[in-house]
């Protein structure tokens, strides 16, 4: 990992049906159950709270619940697909990531540095910010910047390129 290397948080993100941009998981579920919790407490709030969630679908929260089910799953895919761990130790190292990737992420943009995949048991390497291969790794991201709008793949013999739009 280099000096601006981070992982995010496994939080899955939905497409909002009527708003541009994306919506979290675990915020809509926590949006139903805060005002689900404000209404037993004072009845009275329910056309408030049915009003701030009225785009919000019982298909959506069900959508919700059930990709932050699969969180857990998908780490443990994710772990299990280097062809060198085993089952035992894709075991120990989701457990170790659970925490600090699915459970404590407030937000979408939370930060997952190099030391924290290392304390989970992550094999980590860090890229002296003044080395060589970082200097290559830094100047193939500033080209990669300057052809936004464009999707950008790597390949094992070629980059390609397919621009938006």
């Amino acid at each position: 990992m280099g000096p601006t290397s981070d992982l995010g948080p496994v939080d899955p993100q939905f497409q909002h049906p009527t708003n541009p941009g994306l919506y979290s998981a675990k915020d809509l579920i926590a949006a139903v159950e805060a005002a689900d919790k404000a209404i037993a407490a004072n009845p009275d709030s329910y056309p408030l709270h049915a009003s701030l969630l009225a785009d919000v679908t019982a298909i959506m929260v069900q959508q919700a619940r059930s990709a932050l089910e699969r969180t857990d799953d998908l780490v443990r895919e994710a772990l299990g697909s280097h062809p060198g761990r085993g089952s035992e130790e894709v075991k120990q190292i989701a457990v170790a990531l659970k925490k600090k990737l699915i459970d404590l992420p407030q937000n979408h943009g939370a930060v997952f540095n190099a030391a924290d995949a290392r304390e989970a048991g992550l094999p980590v390497d860090e890229v002296d910010p003044d080395s060589e291969q970082w200097r290559i790794v830094w100047q193939l991201w500033t080209k990669y910047f300057q052809l936004l709008p464009a999707s950008i793949y790597e390949g094992q013999l070629a980059s390609q390129i397919i621009p938006r739009g």
